[in-house]
């Protein structure tokens, strides 16, 4: 993921330095029946391949909505519902 992708491009948010677990230079990636594709990144090019912390990462972002004036909530089809109901019995 490039660092400033949601920032530059999109312009949804920044990604915090504490929630980045390490850059990488290279990354395999899967390409179901296509196979495995290699891609390698030049740090002078600016881009990054960053693993980040995903749950503090959506919590972060949850975070700035809120502060942005956004109200979070989930909705589950009903169906959804009795299912755990039934499960918890």
């Amino acid at each position: 993921m490039h660092r400033d992708h949601f920032a530059r491009d999109h312009q949804f948010t920044k990604i915090d330095e504490n929630l980045i677990l390490a850059r990488l230079h290279r990354a395999r990636l899967g390409v179901g029946h296509r196979g495995v594709h290699e891609v390698h990144w030049q740090p002078a090019t600016g881009e990054e391949i960053l693993v980040v912390d995903r749950a503090a990462f959506d919590s972060s972002l949850a975070r700035q909505a809120i502060e942005a004036g956004a109200r979070l909530g989930c909705r589950l089809d009903p169906r959804v519902l009795q299912d755990l109901e039934s499960a918890r019995a």
